[in-house]
Formats: C-alpha cells, sequence, structure tokens
C-alpha cells in the first residue's frame, strides 16, 4: 500500500478509505468512535491494519473475507471460559457483545453507563458480570437457565412487597398465548414469554414499568410479544434468531393500526361536501378530498374514519324527484359546454370537475332527457376550420378573444390574417358571431399639420376681430390672407380671420416661415410620423498621443432638426385622445463664411442640442392643438477681408474682420385630429374664399 496520511478525520472514515483503497470490505461497529490523524507508510494492508488497530485499542476479527473492528474483542475458549478485553467502552456496549458471543440473553436494569476498561483471561461468564457491577452496590446478579439479569436491589424487593408474579399471566397452549395480565411487571412477562417460546432476544431499553389489565387470546408468538411492547411504546426486529427489543414512539406504533379509505362521490361534488361537512368532522386531519377525480381520502384509524364515512353516505343519495348525473365529455371541455346551456337547462347549477371532461348535475327527472340531448348535440368531434381575418391580425384577436371561446381554441399560423379554429360546430357558430363584432375596420383619422418658425418675440396670439378698410370687402380679403389660401391647413376656420390676417402679414415680412403643412393619415391607435431634418455624415477617428488621427470606424450619420409623432384614439363619442411627442434638436457647428468660403469638420460628430416635448390632450374631432415654446438659436461667425491683402501672414491681420450673428427663433405646431370619413371631400380654394367671406360680413353686419 502507497503512503497516505489523514488529518484530524473520523476513525471510522479512515477504516473505510483504507479498505475501499485495498478493495477489502472493513466494517466498524458503534464502538469505534473519535478522531484521529495517521500516516501509513508502505506496507502491505494486514500489517498497516494491525499498526493502526494497536495504535488506537482497536480490535479485529477476519471473516467471510470481511474485517470486523470494534472497541471491544471477546473470544471464548474451547473450555467454555471467555477472553475479554475493552478500553474506555460504554458498559452496554460490552455486555451487548458478550451476550452475542456466548448465545444468552442478558438483562439489566437502570445500570448507570458509564465508560468502563475491562481485562480478563479464561473467566467465566458470572464472573465478568459481577465484575461490571462491582462498582454499583445496588445491583446483583441473578442467574437463570437461559439468561443473567443485573438486577437493581430496590426493584427486586418492589418484586417481592406484592406484585404479581408473571409466570399465571401468560399460558401457553401449542404455538398461540394468552395474556392475562391484571398487574405484573414488565420485564418479568418479557422474560416469561420467551422462555415459553425458547426464543433469544436482546433487551436495548433502560425502563421496566407496570402493565396492568391487558387481557388477550389465541396470540401467535410474535403478536403477543408485540401487544406487550405497545405498554411501553417499543418495537422489536429480528436477526439471526435474535430479538432486539428497542424504543419508538406512540405515533410510530399507532401507524400499524391507521388504515387509509377511497370513496367516490356518486351524488356530489367535493366542494359540495366542504360547503355541508359540520365543523366537529373537519377538525381533525382525518380527510383529503381528491377533487380532480371527485374522491374523498379517509385516513386513520376505524374509530376516527367512521364519523365521517357516514357522513358522506348519508348526504351522497338522489334527491327526490331528481338524479345527479354525472356527464364525462369526449370531445370538448367543459368550459366550452356550461357558456351554451340553454336557459332552461343553466339553471341547475352544472359543476365541472377540476379535468374540465366531466361535470356533475343535480337535474329533475322531467328534464334528463333534455339535458343528455344537450350534451349529444354540443359533444361532437372537434373541428378545424381556417378563419380569415379582414381588418385585423391574429395577434389582436388572441389579444381581444371573446368570452365564448379560449385560446386553445383559436391556434395563429405565420400569415397574420389566418387562424384555425378548434372546437364544437356550436362553438364555431358562436365564435363567427362574436368575430363579427371584433374584426371590424378601425376609425381613420386624419392629421391637420402646420408648424410654423417665428423669430423671437414675433409668435402669433389668436384674438377676435379684425377690420377691413378698403371698399370692396371680397379684395380687402383676399390680399388680407393671400398666402394663406393655399395652405393645406384651415388657418380661418380653425383660428379665425384674426389671426390668419396676422400670420399673413407675418409670412410677407419674412418674420415668420412655413416649416411644414401637411396633412398625415393613419388608424386609430396607430403613430404616424413628420420629419424634417438634415443629415451630417462624419468618420470616426482615434487620436494618437502623437496626434495622428487614425480611421477606427465607417462613415456615421447624425440627424438634427424637428420630429413630430402623433398618435390618436378615437372613442365612441367622436373624441380624440391625442399623444404628441416633438424633438427639435440642433447641431453646433462653426462655419466660416466670406471671401473665403466656407470649411467643415467631417472627422469628428458635431455637438448637437435637443429639446423634447410630450403632451396627451382630450379633445372633440376637429378641435385645433396648438404647441410652443420650442425654441432654437442659430450662432453665425462672418469673416471679412480685404481681397489679396488680408492673406499676407501677419500683416493680413490688419485688412480681416470678424463678426458673430445670433438668430434666435420658435417653433409653433398646429394640429387639428379628424375623424376620417370616406363621404368628406377637400374644400377647394373657391370656397374656402366665399366661407372666409361670409364670416368676414357677418362680423362686420
Amino acid at each position: 500500500m502507497k503512503s497516505i496520511e489523514f488529518r484530524d478525520q473520523s476513525i471510522k472514515d479512515i477504516l473505510l478509505t483504507l479498505g475501499e483503497l485495498n478493495s477489502v470490505s472493513i466494517v466498524p461497529d458503534d464502538t469505534v468512535t473519535g478522531k484521529a490523524s495517521y500516516v501509513f507508510s508502505d506496507m502491505d494492508l494486514k500489517q498497516a491494519l494491525q499498526v493502526f488497530l494497536d495504535t488506537f485499542k482497536l480490535s479485529s476479527v477476519f471473516r467471510n473475507n470481511v474485517y470486523y473492528v470494534s472497541r471491544v474483542s471477546v473470544r471464548q475458549n474451547a473450555d467454555g471460559s471467555i477472553d475479554l478485553s475493552a478500553s474506555d467502552v460504554l458498559i452496554r456496549d460490552i455486555l451487548r457483545a458478550l451476550s452475542n458471543q456466548v448465545g444468552k440473553t442478558i438483562l439489566l436494569d437502570n445500570l448507570p453507563n458509564d465508560p468502563f476498561t475491562l481485562n480478563v483471561q479464561k473467566a467465566r461468564v458470572e464472573d465478568i458480570l459481577k465484575i461490571a457491577i462491582a462498582r454499583y452496590p445496588d445491583f446483583t446478579l441473578d442467574v437463570q437457565d437461559k439468561y443473567f439479569y443485573l438486577r437493581n436491589k430496590a426493584s427486586a424487593a418492589a418484586a417481592a412487597g406484592g406484585i404479581p408474579s408473571a409466570t399465571d399471566a401468560i399460558r401457553q397452549h401449542g404455538d398461540l398465548y394468552d395474556l392475562r395480565i391484571t398487574r405484573s411487571r414488565f420485564k418479568d412477562l418479557l422474560l416469561s414469554l420467551f422462555n415459553m417460546g425458547s426464543s433469544q432476544f436482546l433487551y436495548l431499553l433502560d425502563k421496566d414499568l407496570i402493565v396492568e389489565n391487558v387481557f388477550v387470546k389465541d396470540l401467535g408468538f410474535d403478536d403477543a410479544l408485540r401487544v406487550l411492547l405497545l405498554q411501553i411504546n417499543a418495537d422489536f426486529k429480528v436477526d439471526s434468531g435474535v430479538y432486539y427489543i428497542y424504543e419508538v414512539q406512540r405515533r410510530d406504533l399507532l401507524r400499524k393500526y391507521l388504515t387509509t379509505v377511497v370513496v367516490t362521490f356518486q351524488y356530489i361534488s367535493s366542494p359540495d361536501f366542504l360547503k355541508l361537512v359540520p365543523p366537529s368532522l373537519n377538525a381533525g386531519n382525518f380527510f383529503r378530498l381528491d377533487e380532480r377525480g371527485n374522491k374523498i381520502v379517509l385516513s386513520g384509524s376505524l374509530g376516527e374514519i367512521k364519523p365521517i364515512w357516514d357522513f358522506v353516505k348519508l348526504i351522497d343519495q338522489p334527491s327526490v324527484g331528481s338524479s345527479t348525473l354525472r356527464i364525462d365529455l369526449r370531445y370538448v371541455k367543459t368550459d366550452d359546454v356550461i357558456p351554451l346551456m340553454p336557459p332552461d337547462l343553466a339553471g341547475f347549477n352544472s359543476q365541472p370537475l377540476p379535468s374540465k371532461t366531466s361535470l356533475l348535475v343535480n337535474i329533475p327527472d322531467s328534464k334528463r332527457q333534455s339535458f343528455l340531448d344537450f350534451i349529444k348535440l354540443v359533444d361532437q368531434p372537434v373541428l378545424d376550420v381556417p378563419i380569415h381575418l379582414r381588418f385585423m391580425k391574429s395577434d389582436d384577436l388572441l389579444a381581444r378573444l371573446p368570452p365564448s371561446v379560449a385560446d386553445t381554441n383559436v391556434v395563429k399560423t405565420n400569415d397574420p390574417t389566418l387562424v384555425f379554429f378548434k372546437g364544437s360546430p356550436d362553438l364555431l357558430q358562436k365564435f363567427r358571431k362574436d368575430l363579427a363584432q371584433l374584426d371590424v375596420p378601425r376609425p381613420l383619422l386624419r392629421y391637420e399639420l402646420l408648424v410654423l418658425q417665428f423669430q423671437e418675440g414675433k409668435s402669433l396670439t389668436i384674438t377676435p376681430g379684425i377690420t377691413i378698410q378698403s371698399g370692396n370687402q371680397g379684395q380687402s380679403l383676399a390680399g388680407a390672407l393671400g398666402q394663406l389660401m393655399n395652405f393645406s391647413f384651415d388657418i380661418v376656420s380653425n383660428f379665425g380671420v384674426s389671426f390668419g390676417v396676422s400670420l399673413n402679414a407675418a409670412l410677407t415680412d419674412n418674420a415668420a416661415k412655413v416649416v411644414a403643412d401637411t396633412t398625415l393619415h393613419g388608424l386609430s391607435g396607430e403613430k404616424v410620423s413628420f420629419q424634417n431634418t438634415t443629415s451630417t455624415y462624419y468618420v470616426a477617428n482615434e487620436i494618437s498621443t502623437s496626434g495622428t488621427a487614425t480611421v477606427v470606424g465607417s462613415v456615421n450619420q447624425l440627424s438634427s432638426g424637428l420630429i413630430v409623432n402623433l398618435t390618436g384614439w378615437i372613442s365612441s363619442d367622436d373624441m380624440v385622445t391625442l399623444q404628441v411627442d416633438a424633438t427639435l434638436s440642433k447641431q453646433d457647428t462653426a462655419s466660416t463664411s466670406g471671401s473665403g468660403g466656407s470649411t467643415s469638420s467631417v472627422t469628428l460628430p458635431p455637438n448637437t442640442s435637443e429639446k423634447k416635448l410630450s403632451t396627451q390632450v382630450r379633445m372633440l374631432s376637429g378641435q385645433p392643438l396648438i404647441i410652443g415654446g420650442l425654441k432654437e438659436e442659430d450662432k453665425t461667425t462672418i469673416l471679412t477681408k480685404t481681397p489679396i491683402l488680408g492673406d499676407i501672414p501677419l500683416l493680413g491681420a490688419l485688412f480681416r474682420g470678424t463678426s458673430n450673428q445670433t438668430t434666435r427663433t420658435e417653433f409653433s405646431i398646429y394640429i387639428v385630429p379628424i375623424l376620417d370619413r370616406p363621404d368628406e371631400q377637400t374644400m377647394s380654394v373657391d370656397d374656402r374664399m366665399l366661407l372666409y367671406y361670409k364670416k368676414l360680413h357677418g362680423d362686420d353686419g
């Protein structure tokens, strides 16, 4: 074996590892405890094991190719004498090993379980037992033909003081036993039973009790022993003909007397049982409901579960003049059937079972056949029918499924306008009816959009009233609104003649500029966009420490300007909910103009400034919305120089000059959302002019 070292390891683990490394079975018993640090040098297994066992005062027996290791060494000589060696071992472990070796039961009262060191050669069993109790003067040794008893003198005196003997409490006839115990000591009863049965046992308990009033007859040996052990919460296990008696919890003993009964409800459902069960029967944990199978599982002793069982039999009965039906569906689910029930059958409270394939219903006999006919009608093979959508997509349909179907009835495909329906013919008919209400065209919104750019301080406000000085009102009005007549956006109808005249004047004086005059169309709930931007292209460079620029990317694009996004929803009362998102961005690029021309950077991304606006309003269709406050500042540096002289180095500075110019503007956005109907036509210019004239004439009149 190769060298191996263990540090502060369990001795059991060391032995098991040693055996595994050498493909040998080493079995330590419960007396092998503690930890050790040890180094195995290069030697064969037998020598290494023996040295290790001697070091830690252990012994081994090699039997059937297995090393059995223990702290107790017991060997019986040819003359019947015993050699026994044990070091710091509990006295009970010593007596157990001794009993196993000599094949004779050793009983003991509550003997202190102290560590014990014992080394004897060629000694009798009686002598070893006397040595074991020599430290305890309250104990005496009782030697019988089939057992030894280390008896406490106090318990022996109590036995002599009037506790009946166990001799007549147990009677044997053939292989059967009668227990007629009025009052006897348990250990005496146990010894009497094993003497009659000619069996060996090992008692692993510390207690001895008085057993009273046990009267049973015609029991086999094991059953009689079990009755006795039940009195002190003990049980037994047989190994190689020896009965090992040990303590257990009382609930584990009683578990042998428990039973389980499964009852299937015939006329009620499991939820109905919970509603009807009295609190007195629901207090213990003696039943569990199997809702999937409509069953109740009773667990406990017969005395505990019998009241619940009797109550189930009492309530699980057919009603007078009616009967409870259990319907097992073949093709459809209960969720598909119950919503389709006609009014004359829907009121009988059909209860779907958790499996979703069966239902219970308590129904009068007069309606029984009608109910069965209805089930036969709807429980048909499932159809697989393609449904072509006209206006909506399959994802929208699945998100807004009608209550007549479930998501398992509708299967979408790769084609967003095609779905497959799976269900009964009646369910398909109901689904088609609901789909006719859902698959309809969404309202169309028309957005009249006007974007104006004003010089700072020149933006317009809406004020009523206007005076036309000319004698001919039609000509005066045409002149006052001249530029507006070509607008798609109807300024006068939305904001009045006064605002139109002011805007026309601002446009004429270049105080205002039209950025956008357009009409956008979109479905209700869909986003539409307007974009008036300028794109700049640049190459991303990396500047080294020496100042050299190296291209590290492709050509990039940066857009700046005005972007307006509109999303509107139409309600049933022609009200429009409008979400407006506007972004105004500006590149901070430096330009040089004059006789020298202009230059710009194409290697670095320009700096940008950005303003965002987001708002949501609700208004009537055709009601205008005004958004302002988007301001922009433009800075320009102008270089002026004298030709030829301005280009002379150093001296040319006397013939050059620069000036900075800053222009501030403000954007105003005018929006009119309109519910677009096919029968509405755009008004001609002449009709619009006539309408304006009538409005103005009405104001003057």
